[in-house]
């Protein structure tokens, strides 16, 4: 119906017994306005929406188009057909005569029922027909006024779009922060009945003067103390998530046979192999679904197009909700092991698989569950800076050792830990802790890495502990090094420097040089989500766009300004992700692309999502 009203211009007659009609779309353009003064000067209005037109429609007949009744109205006020009958103290009826051909052939017209009005309509059907000679007597002046106000119904059309979009969010993040205080309220309540434990045994030892078991006790609990210290216990009591060992048997036996392996080693202490070889080429019986979707995400593990989402989603249950508690596991629990299989590392470090597994589950657990700086980012980081890597060519290109590759890694599954969902800018305009300890430089990523190794003076959770203090040493600088350079406040220093070993035609093949190559990798799969390909993309930066107005509604609460594309009150997804595609994404992704040629997908990729952004006309 809308169409067709929208199509139907203002119509004015006047009658043989000189009433004045005007029947025209209202100004919300949504209903048909009739407006008759009588000689008198009576006069009477009515608006008609979808369903009063229904009614008048059906004096034509039951199948009568939309089309032709318009038409039957149109037709009726240019050739003088139109008649007002039955006047009333309370409505007239305004008959639209039809014409005794085509559809609807047969009945008297289409006929209105219009009520009366106290207020005088003759003012608006003058100032309407003034409007009709305007149009006519300066139709480019018309069409430039009709063409910018169908350009601003387009814009508010995309506002309202956007807001009715931003009120899903809200509602979205509102359950999520609903379940998020639930698990809260568990946790406090574990913590509270561990603290009770442990003021228990403080008041024995503190109490026991006498007895070998009672010295033993307190031995216990003081070397307990000491332990623990101020590390974080993302796990609380445990030691590592209650993984399948069916599901990573699977994992293992893509890359890995017992043919030639001994299973005491320490590398299959927890999983053994299949001893068949060839698993990686076969379809396997799974257990249940969970393994069998897991198993073909690991078919993409080489791919851009490897999907993190699908991994927490089968393995937790939600790619939010779950971040909080991965009791089996997560993302980037499968995703860290599945590398660590593939590229040997287990083996060529004799690296304690246990102790793997408890770092893994530690460092995953140790993310909180951020809409966005979640254990989810840093498996998808972690994966494309493997991409990188191998199928990107930096191993090869930079002469790459072993060693180096174990601690890119390493540095990708860190770079974010315990990331509070907060930026530098706010711990330094808040004067936080961690901004005074770092003294407002870098404050996240020293955290970051600092609160990591910390977490490893438990030797449960050392997976260095077989590497030499040579090896410890280097992987410690490498990843000080990567991860600190996540800082964006100083990716310029860093691009520039990059330039200039690549205007210099640098080999990278030296220590210095490699480092700075790792250094891009992970700084390039750090933002790489710009550069996915589009599914995958819009999921990430609808999330960016949660936890950003998250920060925003932290910094309203404390009276301070809303930081850049953060205010929730003036959305600005769209354009901010076009700035940061232009002047940071693609220009980055170039400089890969020439250093690496196999990484220009990403640039391509990254055209794809700005382009997307231009077309919804958001942009």
């Amino acid at each position: 119906m809308l169409t067709e009203l929208h199509g139907c211009s203002s119509l004015f007659v006047t009658t043989t017994d000189r009433c004045s009609i005007m029947a025209k779309m209202n100004e919300e353009a949504e209903c048909f306005c009739v407006s008759v003064v009588m000689p008198s000067g009576v006069c009477y209005q009515d608006e008609f929406d979808e369903e009063g037109l229904c009614n008048v429609k059906e004096t034509l007949g039951e199948h009568v188009s939309w089309a032709r009744f318009f038409s039957v109205v149109r037709e009726a006020f240019n050739n003088g057909q139109v008649t007002v009958q039955k006047a009333t103290d309370a409505s007239v009826e305004v008959m639209c005569h039809a014409d005794a051909s085509g559809e609807g052939a047969g009945v008297c017209g289409a006929e209105f029922n219009v009520s009366k009005v106290d207020v005088s309509v003759l003012p608006t059907i003058e100032k309407g027909l003034v409007d009709l000679y305007q149009f006519q007597a300066h139709p480019n002046t018309q069409e430039q006024k009709l063409k910018k106000l169908t350009e601003e119904v387009a814009q508010l059309k995309i506002k309202t779009d956007q807001l009715e979009k931003e009120a899903c969010f809200l509602k979205e993040i509102a359950h999520r922060r609903r379940k998020l205080d639930i698990y809260n309220i568990q946790r406090i309540k574990q913590l509270r009945e561990e603290v009770t434990n442990y003021e228990g045994i403080y008041e024995c030892a503190h109490r026991a003067t006498k007895g070998e078991a009672t010295t033993n006790m307190s031995h216990r609990s003081s070397t307990q103390a000491r332990h623990k210290g101020r590390i974080r216990q993302p796990l609380g009591e445990k030691e590592c998530a209650a993984y399948d060992p069916e599901l990573l048997c699977l994992i293992k036996s893509r890359w890995m046979t017992l043919s030639g392996i001994d299973a005491g080693p320490s590398c299959n202490r927890v999983i053994v192999p299949s001893p068949s070889p060839g698993v990686s080429n076969q379809t396997p019986v799974f257990g249940n679904k969970q393994q069998e979707v897991v198993w073909e995400a690991m078919n993409k593990l080489d791919a851009w197009d490897y999907n993190v989402f699908e991994i927490q989603q089968t393995m937790s249950g939600d790619d939010f909700a779950s971040l909080h508690h991965q009791p089996n596991g997560g993302s980037l629990f499968i995703t860290m092991y599945a590398l660590l299989i593939k590229y040997s590392f287990l083996s060529k470090f004799n690296i304690d698989e246990q102790i793997a597994l408890n770092w893994i589950s530690c460092v995953e657990s140790g993310y909180n569950g951020n809409p966005y700086h979640n254990s989810m980012h840093a498996a998808d980081v972690l994966h494309i800076t493997h991409y990188i890597l191998s199928e990107g060519g930096m191993i090869e290109r930079c002469q790459l050792s072993d060693l180096q590759v174990f601690a890119a890694l390493f540095a990708a599954a860190i770079h974010d830990y315990n990331h509070p969902g907060v930026n530098n800018n706010f711990h330094i305009k808040t004067q936080t802790y961690g901004a005074i300890v770092y003294n407002d430089r870098s404050v996240l990523e020293n955290a970051h890495v600092s609160s990591v190794f910390e977490l490893m003076k438990n030797p449960r959770f050392n997976i260095l502990e077989s590497f030499s203090e040579d090896q410890q040493k280097e992987i410690r600088e490498t990843v000080i090094e990567m991860v600190l350079a996540t800082d964006m406040s100083l990716h310029g220093k860093h691009i520039a420097h990059f330039n200039e070993r690549l205007e210099e035609h640098a080999s990278f093949t030296e220590r210095e040089n490699q480092n700075l190559a790792l250094v891009m990798a992970l700084k390039m799969a750090d933002i790489s989500n710009c550069g996915r390909p589009l599914e995958i993309y819009l999921k990430w930066s609808s999330k960016l766009s949660d936890e950003f107005y998250l920060q925003g509604d932290r910094e309203r609460n404390l009276g301070m300004q809303c930081s850049p594309f953060m205010d929730r009150m003036e959305p600005a997804l769209a354009k901010g992700q076009i700035l940061f595609i232009n002047y940071i994404i693609i220009p980055f992704f170039e400089k890969m692309a020439v250093f690496l040629p196999k990484m220009r997908l990403a640039v391509e990729c990254a055209e794809s999502c700005k382009a997307y952004w231009l077309k919804s006309g958001q942009g």
